[in-house]
């Protein structure tokens, strides 16, 4: 990577040892990519100047990093230069205009005084006050002893709260959408899980904090109120290394027993308004609101956020970020999800949660790839149940329909487009001659018009024998892509899969009873019935 196509505009003007002073508290991927960005000179000097045991470590890095995110390393560079002015601006020009007047005799001693190591001194005598308790003995004051069940109830750590079944859909769709932005800001594979939502006490959960992991309190705007981010170490060095270009296979060079430095914190803090910014975007079908990170703390003491007794969803997720596992905590207080209760309370609703671009994208594509069978119907015709009980082989159904080959195109009982039949070389097709949109149903059928055979007298008819039937003529069928099938255009032509010479069906309320040619009546569509294919009634 060459030097000069990386900005590091103020750590190029720090010389070479106070540059490794500075690296020294840094990870050793954070010490590759400045080093890999500086001119080959001061690096080699800066390698050379820093700590014996962090040069391994180091190098190992250096020899397989990649190209760095720029933002991450115009980060590096303010974080570094800040610390670097604010190190040496102050005191040593203030030393060095103080001993100009001093005597010259005295000046080389205080010269060393000033560069030798601090010496160690014995702890001074504190004075211990009387504890609580001694307190308590000398105001003749002893605590109550409690009965189990009181001291139970007392002592208990369950919090009871009402169910928040879209707090889950809220959550589930804040792990997809974290995902997604963890992938944009990194540029790596990035895997988000949900592990667990569980009520928790506050004080219970802060008790447990060891002061090891970056929390960030934050507020939300307009519920006034706050929670609270704190996100594992593993992940904080993780999103660093993958940031600044480290490998996977590096993660074995971590030093466990290095502080966060203040890069570290920096780094989190950028992921933490992504982050808030996403968990805004999950809420906004049940409320809107807005989460803003206030600062950043490594002391539990300093992130209370609620009262010790008020009760919290804790929600944990895992987050894998190029083989490199990591994970954060979100607390969120039922004060704070007060406002939007009533929302959080009431059951799933797919309509209110379903203006989710990706998902939305996603069931499109899948559904216009699915396959969809598609019928040709030559005609329809309504008539009683008793004269369908009364056709025979040679019985002739006139069907709504013209000489010229009027037929339409079906698809689930509805129709898609009209065409025009014609005989192909081996099996039937059909030329479309209308768009979806032009195609109008007729909401009315006629009427049979009239049977070949004589029918004769006619028996006594009950009620159900009068009930209206619908009789349908499938030419064919054709299984087409539904997106194949929306581009159907004028003009356009679709094969069926039966022969010309194959009879049509007869269908009754999409159940297919007879066999049938076409046939001329009166310069319209009929059908002959050839064979029946289930036994009349």
């Amino acid at each position: 990577m060459a030097a000069d196509r990386v900005p590091l505009c103020g750590l190029r003007t720090v010389p070479a040892d106070r540059l490794a002073r500075l690296l020294g508290g840094e990870a050793p991927q954070t010490i590759a990519a400045v080093l890999s960005a500086l001119p080959a000179e001061v690096a080699a000097e800066a390698l050379i100047a820093l700590d014996d045991q962090l040069q391994p470590l180091v190098v190992r890095c250096l020899s397989r990093t990649r190209r760095p995110s720029p933002a991450a390393l115009a980060v590096l560079d303010q974080v570094l230069t800040m610390a670097e002015s604010a190190e040496s601006a102050v005191g040593a020009e203030a030393l060095a205009r103080i001993l100009d007047h001093v005597a010259p005799d005295r000046q080389n001693a205080l010269r060393v005084a000033a560069d030798a190591a601090p010496v160690e001194t014995a702890p001074m005598d504190t004075v211990v006050g009387p504890s609580a308790p001694a307190q308590d003995a000398e105001a003749g004051w002893t605590p109550p002893v409690l009965s189990s069940g009181l001291a139970a109830l007392l002592q208990n750590r369950r919090v009871s709260v009402d169910r928040l079944p879209m707090l889950e859909v809220v959550i589930d769709r804040f792990v997809r959408m974290l995902a997604t932005s963890l992938r944009a800001h990194s540029g790596a594979s990035v895997d988000v899980a949900l592990m667990s939502m569980r009520s928790v006490r506050f004080a219970d959960w802060i008790d447990d904090e060891t002061g090891e992991r970056p929390l960030i309190p934050f507020r939300a705007d307009p519920w006034d109120d706050y929670g609270l981010l704190a996100i594992d170490r593993a992940f904080v060095e993780a999103l660093g290394e993958a940031l600044l270009g480290g490998d996977p296979a590096d993660v074995c060079l971590r030093i466990p027993s290095r502080t966060l430095s203040r890069l570290d914190l920096e780094l989190a803090m950028g992921m933490a308004h992504r982050l808030l910014g996403d968990l805004g975007a999950a809420f906004q079908p049940v409320g809107t609101v807005r989460f803003d990170a206030d600062r950043i703390e490594t002391s539990p003491r300093f992130a209370t956020i609620a009262r010790p007794s008020c009760g919290c969803m804790c929600v944990r997720l895992a987050v894998e970020l190029e083989g490199r596992s990591g994970g954060l905590d979100l607390l969120l207080p039922y004060g704070l999800l007060e406002p939007v209760r009533p929302q959080l309370q009431s059951m799933f609703a797919g309509e209110r949660f379903g203006n989710d671009p990706l998902w939305r994208r996603h069931l499109v594509r899948e559904t216009l790839h699915s396959l969809t069978t598609v019928q040709v119907v030559v005609g329809t015709i309504q008539l009683p149940l008793c004269d369908l009980l009364a056709a025979e082989t040679g019985t002739v159904f006139a069907v709504d329909g013209d000489s010229d080959g009027a037929v339409r195109v079906e698809v689930a009982g509805r129709s898609l487009v009209t065409g025009r039949l014609r005989a192909g070389k081996r099996c039937w097709r059909v030329v479309v001659a209308s768009e979806p949109d032009d195609l109008e149903i007729p909401r009315q059928l006629p009427q049979m018009a009239a049977s070949v055979t004589d029918a004769g007298a006619k028996p006594a008819r009950s009620a159900l024998l009068e009930v209206d039937v619908t009789l349908s003529v499938i030419v064919g069928t054709a299984e087409r892509r539904l997106a194949d099938i929306l581009a159907l255009i004028h003009g356009g032509v679709l094969d069926l899969d039966r022969p010309v010479q194959a009879p049509v069906d007869v269908c009754v309320e999409g159940q297919a009873i007879a066999h049938g040619e076409l046939v001329d009546v009166n310069g319209g569509f009929g059908v002959r019935l050839l064979e029946m294919v289930s036994a009349r009634g």
